[in-house]
Order: C-alpha cells, then sequence, then structure tokens
C-alpha cells in the first residue's frame, strides 16, 4: 500500500492532551477524469474565531496524496478550518457537493475523525504563440499577458491581470501556463527598446507626433474594444494565438517630481497606467532632479503613480494625465505624505469596556480601488492612525468585528457621514474620523426548493443580499452566505437596510459592486428591509448566474 505524507507542522502549540487530538482524511481527484490525484498538498489553515477569516499566515497541518488519491490529517486542534488544495500545474477544486461543512471549511470535534471528504481539482490551461511587427518578424523581449475583463470604468472596460506577464523567446515564442478557465484579453506590449516602458527618465520631448509599436491586443488591435476575446477551459491548451503588433501614431511626455516642499524628488519610481487597464503600466524612474520622461504613448487617458523607493512605507501619489496627440513637457507631481486619526465608537448600547482590536478602516484612492491605498487596526480603545495616505481623493471603507453582532453604521468626517463617499485625504487629515459601530444588527434566513438531482449537480450555491444604496454596494455591505446541503442558508451581522435578495447556483463577489450586474439582476431580487435587530425568513428562487458575467467563476 503506497505510503501518505501526514501532518507536516502544526497550527499553534499541540493540545495538552494527545488524545483529543483530531483528523480529516478524504481523496482528491482529477475534475475532468475523475481520477484520483497524487502529490496533492492538502492544508488544513485555522479560522480565526473573532473575524471568522482563515489565518493563512498560520502554519498549517498538511498531507499529501497517496497514489489512490487519499489524504489524511493527523494530530490536529480541535477547531474550524479553511481546506487548501494545491499541485503543480491544477487551479483550486471546490469540495464535491454533499460533503461536510460546507464548500471550503471543516469542523474538528476533539478526538473526532472527519472521514469521507472529497475534493476535485481542475487541469490549469495553456496559451501559447508568437508576437511579430508589422513585418511579421518575430519579436524578442515582448511582454504577453492576459488581462480579463473586469466591468465597465467610465464606459470602457476595466481588466485586471490575472497572472504576470512573460516574456518571448529568441524567435518571438511565448507559452502562459497555469491558466483558470474564462474569457481574456491576450496583450502583447513591445520590448523596452521598442516602447516607452523603458525609456530613459531624463530624453526630452520630440518634435511632435510619429508612429511607433505599441500595445497590442489579439488579434491585431490597439484599442481592447476592438479585440476578440479568448476563451480557455480547464486543460485546455490553445496554440497558435499569434499577435501582431500595430504601429501608431505616439507622443512622449515629460515633467518633474516635487517632494512635499516643493524641492526636486529624488529616488522616486513612476509608473504610467492606462485608464481602463488596471494592473498594466509603463515604469520608469526619475532622474536625480525628479525629471522623467515616458516615451512613445498612446493618446489617451493616464494615471500617473510614484512612489519614493527610499521608503517602504512610501503612500502611493498620482494624478490623471490625459495624453492628447501632442508632446507634453509640463507635468509636474507633488509628492505629499499625510496621515489621519480617529476612533471607532460604539452607540446605541450600554456596554463597557468594548474592545475595538477586531476592527480595521481603509482608504482607497477614488481614481481606482485597485491602485494603492492604506488602512489601520483599531487599538484595544478604539482608536487609529491612518498612515501613508494617498493624496487626493480617497473612498473610506471600515470593518468591525468587535464582539455581538457589530456593523459599520458610518464614517463621520467634520459632521458629515462619507461612508462609501469619496473624500479629499487633506479633509481627513484636519478634521479626524469618527467610526459609528453598533451591535444590533439583522440576520434573514430561509430554505429553497431545489430537487435533490438539482443539488447533487451544483457545486457551491449562494444566498446573496445586495444593497439598494450604491454607495454601500462599494463598502462591502454586501452579504454572501453559503446553501447547505439540506437548502438552508442562514445571513448574520446584516448592517439593517434594504436590500435585492438573491440565490444563485454560483456566484463571485467581485461583481457585486458593479454598476451593470446591478443593472442586470436588480429585476430578479426579492426587496427586504431589515430593521436593527430583526430576522426575517425569506422564499427566495434559486437563479443561475448571468452568463454575461460567467468570466468571474472559476471551478
Amino acid at each position: 500500500m503506497a505510503t501518505q505524507a501526514l501532518a507536516q507542522e502544526a497550527a499553534g502549540p499541540a493540545p495538552a492532551n494527545i488524545e483529543m487530538t483530531s483528523a480529516a482524511e478524504g481523496t482528491v481527484l482529477n475534475e475532468l477524469s475523475k481520477e484520483p490525484l497524487q502529490g496533492v498538498k492538502v492544508d488544513l489553515f485555522p479560522v480565526d474565531a473573532t473575524s471568522g477569516d482563515p489565518n493563512w499566515d498560520a502554519a498549517a497541518y498538511s498531507a499529501v496524496t497517496d497514489i489512490a488519491g487519499r489524504f489524511r490529517v493527523e494530530n490536529a486542534r480541535p477547531g474550524k478550518y479553511e481546506v487548501a488544495c494545491s499541485k503543480d500545474g491544477f487551479i483550486p477544486g471546490r469540495v464535491v457537493p454533499g460533503a461536510v461543512s460546507g464548500p471550503e471549511r471543516v469542523t474538528l470535534a476533539p478526538a473526532e475523525t472527519r472521514g469521507g471528504l472529497r475534493y476535485t481539482l481542475a487541469p490549469a490551461a495553456i496559451v501559447s504563440g508568437r508576437v511579430l511587427d508589422e513585418d511579421h518578424k518575430p519579436l524578442r523581449n515582448a511582454s504577453v499577458a492576459l488581462p480579463m475583463p473586469f466591468g465597465p470604468e467610465n464606459g470602457k472596460h476595466g481588466m485586471i491581470l490575472r497572472l504576470a506577464a512573460v516574456k518571448t523567446n529568441e524567435t518571438g515564442e511565448y507559452r502562459l501556463n497555469s491558466l483558470w478557465p474564462g474569457d481574456y484579453y491576450l496583450e502583447a506590449t513591445p520590448p523596452p527598446a521598442v516602447v516607452g516602458a523603458g525609456a530613459t527618465a531624463t530624453k526630452s520631448v520630440s518634435d511632435g507626433p510619429r508612429r511607433a509599436l505599441v500595445p497590442t491586443y489579439y488579434p491585431n488591435a490597439s484599442d481592447p474594444a476592438q479585440a476578440t476575446l479568448i476563451r480557455v477551459s480547464a486543460g485546455q491548451e490553445l496554440v497558435g494565438q499569434d499577435i501582431v503588433l500595430r504601429k501608431e501614431k505616439v507622443v512622449n511626455v515629460s515633467g518633474h517630481v516635487l517632494a512635499n516642499d516643493g524641492a526636486p524628488a529624488k529616488g522616486v519610481s513612476l509608473s504610467l497606467a492606462p485608464r481602463y487597464l488596471v494592473g498594466s503600466s509603463y515604469a520608469i524612474d526619475a532622474d536625480d532632479q525628479g525629471a522623467f520622461t515616458f516615451q512613445d504613448l498612446q493618446p489617451g487617458d493616464y494615471l500617473l503613480l510614484a512612489i519614493d523607493k527610499s521608503r517602504n512605507d512610501s503612500p502611493v501619489t498620482y494624478i490623471q494625465l490625459p495624453v492628447g496627440d501632442d508632446d507634453r513637457g509640463d507635468v509636474t507631481l507633488r509628492m505629499q505624505m499625510l496621515e489621519a486619526s480617529g476612533a471607532f465608537v460604539l452607540e446605541g448600547s450600554d456596554k463597557k469596556d468594548m474592545d475595538y482590536s477586531g476592527c480595521h478602516i481603509s482608504a482607497m484612492p477614488a481614481a481606482s480601488d485597485l491602485v494603492g491605498g492604506t488602512g489601520a487596526a483599531a487599538k484595544r480603545d478604539g482608536t487609529f492612525r491612518l498612515a501613508r495616505l494617498t493624496a487626493g481623493s480617497v473612498t473610506l471603507t471600515a470593518l468591525c468585528r468587535a464582539g455581538g453582532e457589530s456593523y459599520i453604521q458610518s464614517i463621520m468626517v467634520g459632521g458629515a457621514d462619507v461612508f462609501g463617499t469619496e473624500i479629499d485625504s487633506a479633509d481627513l487629515v484636519g478634521n479626524g474620523i469618527k467610526v459609528i459601530v453598533r451591535n444590533d444588527a439583522a440576520s434573514a434566513s430561509g430554505a429553497l426548493d431545489i430537487s435533490s438531482e438539482k443539488r447533487a449537480a451544483l457545486k457551491s450555491p449562494v444566498a446573496l443580499l445586495i444593497p439598494t444604496d450604491v454607495r454601500l454596494r462599494r463598502t462591502g455591505v454586501s452579504v454572501i452566505s453559503a446553501i447547505d446541503a439540506n437548502n438552508h442558508y442562514q445571513h448574520t451581522g446584516v448592517r439593517p437596510g434594504e436590500y435585492l435578495a438573491f440565490a444563485f447556483e454560483e456566484a463571485n463577489s467581485s461583481a457585486f459592486d458593479d454598476p451593470h450586474f446591478y443593472a442586470l439582476v436588480q429585476s430578479r431580487g426579492e426587496r427586504v428591509t431589515l430593521a436593527p435587530g430583526e430576522s426575517k425568513t425569506l422564499s427566495l428562487k434559486l437563479l443561475p448566474w448571468p452568463p454575461e458575467f460567467a468570466d468571474r467563476i472559476h471551478p
């Protein structure tokens, strides 16, 4: 019989009585072939009792599957765990419907052996091809990436990068491995010697527009709106995805970076990201006089970001930068170091000695919720300090799990509630921040009528509450709960207010604050209003996840 690698490292100190330790055992299968998978690492990460979140930094109890796909994790402390399965060449799978404790978590009682756990892993996809210039000659050292459609941004589709870009070899060939299934744009960027990403920081502005190779989307589009999405499935190898780079009109943009005192800034790293393309940028360093030049840029709207490389705690300073049809040499960006302070305060309760150490506040740049930002954890007394604030407009959000069914009622700055709205970070410095917490949260529950045959085919059905207030949809107030094997769900810790309630066959929370998603599904939701401390029973019908957002769902 093949041997198994059992628990390798304990998560925290071992129980005093070794006879009270627990175990978990089961199998891992190939999701496509349903055959056992050998060599899968199965980790059990402890779930924090206060926050309800897995502690990914803790040492996990681990095991590795044998030739029959079996694993057994031993000597675990009793408690709740997040289960993670990993193997090179595969993407994370979900628990087979009907397994214990929902999609990804197990609870181990003292001296219990929890058996019958079944997991699946799907083979990753591969995309390969070549990058060619306008004469169809191969380009060495070009960058190739797969931005994923992410939702509308000022009338255009935004994107994120699912994985880091790869470089082409001597014959212009590239190979992108370990891909999740989904729809992607395929983007190729010319080598540094050709495009502005590798430009020296001090080259002067040229005499006017000219033509050069520019970032191009498969098969041959300079604008992603004109590109063709490619769809990859689990285990698929998509070959021959060649991109011919376009030559378009380009300009140079130059300027200076100033320190907070107005003097030339030294040691500054700059990046210029197209406004619609989050996660992709041209990067250069300013010289010792703070001067910089980005070469061969296409006209369009950009975000210019700067970071002080000499500081580990440097905030991101950014400005919105429109680039027209002519060269620019007048750009000025001033580095600023701002910080603000405030406190979490409990209202509507007589509770004394509230411990706020489970509370957290974040300030994200309003221009993009994926660029920069800072956050702070509250002390036990509720006070906090937000350091490294980004200059300009920011959006404040907060989370508090300070005992009971607590939630964020409002974030007050200068007498105004700015929870989920934009505010200039300079106003935070002068007025302070008061985060109002209440512990009279609402709850909602229900059961769905799902046939056993239908339920067996579902992987991760969920119930969902989305606020009708667009301001709150930006703050993470939406509530998502698993529908268990008995077709029941329960929402707890819900902020009182008006919601649309749904039950979906599967879902991805990244869509919840997307206005396009809300407009698409709002007519199908059940409107529900929850008062402080109220508990309601809902009657929902199971809906398919909108096909327009199918690219957000991954096995």
